[in-house]
């Protein structure tokens, strides 16, 4: 994110896949720190930047689901100590009603709402989420509208560990994707209608070097809620010198009887039997 990208406004917000639509406006912004140098001759030489965060405040608003209550809510079972911001990148993405949209590659909750348990208010208050600057790795994005379908293109070495984070659109919206189950389907030449599968709970956007069985490339398609599959494309595999690349064991395609032609043996009925006469 740029600062000339910062937005105030309408919108919506969609954090670790869960859609958050807001009450009264959206702030994104970047809060940068800075030190001085100081020097006893000159005084002030420079400043420098020792930091830099993005900063999304938003009052959530709309049903209330058990998947918005766990993004709200998260830490139920706290681990002193542990970071916030988890093991793994959690994509915060900002939906303005201008048609902008703001990417910040590794956010956490850092303010959590108040609850307002009331008939004629929204039930939640502001919340506050802090996105770093460094992921951990690059994760390939592209938007994929179910209206206008399009592959997407990537290239990485093989022994890469890397994520797959489709924004999923409607006619130009953010399409709600809450609840929905997501399976990642990949296979290469020669593998027909067979396909390797993962459909674990984030393994769907996980790709990880064990399902990397050498090949120069792979198609891939991510199903979302079962029978959507726009967002899919191709990965493009560089040589790594030294790696040995993993060794899968065949998917079983699955059998549609239904499509699948059976040829009986020219077995005679016991209606056919009986006109047979056998002589001894």
């Amino acid at each position: 994110m740029q600062r000339k990208n910062i937005l105030t406004g309408p919108g919506a917000a969609t954090f670790g896949g869960v859609t958050l639509h807001d009450a009264d406006g959206i702030s994104a912004d970047i809060d940068s720190a800075t030190q001085d140098i100081p020097s006893s001759v000159s005084g002030k030489l420079d400043t420098i930047k020792t930091d830099q965060q993005g900063k999304v405040t938003l009052t959530p608003c709309g049903e209330i689901t058990q998947d918005i209550l766990d993004a709200l809510f998260p830490h139920q079972a706290p681990l002193i100590g542990a970071s916030v911001f988890g093991a793994a990148d959690t994509l915060l993405v900002i939906h303005g009603t201008d048609g902008r949209k703001l990417t910040f590659l590794n956010a956490a909750l850092t303010g959590i709402p108040d609850l307002l348990l009331s008939t004629v208010k929204t039930a939640f208050g502001q919340a506050e989420f802090t996105a770093l600057t460094a992921p951990a790795q690059i994760p390939l994005r592209w938007e994929t509208d179910v209206a206008r379908p399009a592959p997407a293109q990537f290239t990485r070495y093989h022994g890469d560990a890397f994520r797959f984070e489709p924004a999923w659109l409607a006619y130009g919206q953010p399409l709600n994707t809450n609840g929905m189950t997501f399976t990642l389907y990949w296979q290469t030449n020669g593998m027909g209608s067979a396909w390797f599968t993962n459909d674990t709970a984030a393994g769907a956007f996980e790709w990880l070097p064990k399902y990397d069985t050498g090949a120069s490339a792979y198609t891939f398609f991510i199903a979302a809620g079962g029978n959507n599959y726009q967002a899919n494309g191709t990965l493009r595999m560089l040589p790594s010198p030294g790696l040995k690349p993993n060794a899968l064991a065949p998917p079983v395609p699955s059998i549609d009887f239904a499509q699948t032609p059976f040829l009986n043996a020219p077995w005679l009925l016991p209606a056919a039997l009986e006109g047979l006469a056998t002589e001894v």
